[in-house]
């Protein structure tokens, strides 16, 4: 986690919102978020290849906004 992070309050959970690009836990592949749940628990992400699948929040990365990485 960022130094920056760990130095603040706020959570990386609170970083992801629609448009971030996040891994999920364990796997090196980014993903854009899609949607997310109102109780912040579960997001909606897709990939290049536009699978779109539901997670929780806690087993995502974040990593930083959209960016030109890959068409959303």
């Amino acid at each position: 986690m960022p130094l920056a992070l760990l130095q603040s309050h706020i959570s990386q959970n609170d970083l992801i919102s629609v448009n971030s690009i996040v891994r999920v836990s364990g796997s090196s592949r980014l993903y854009i978020v899609k949607a997310i749940s109102k109780d912040r628990t579960s997001v909606c992400i897709t990939s290049d290849n536009d699978d779109f699948f539901w997670c929780g929040v806690n087993s995502l990365i974040y990593v930083s906004q959209h960016t030109d990485l890959f068409h959303a």
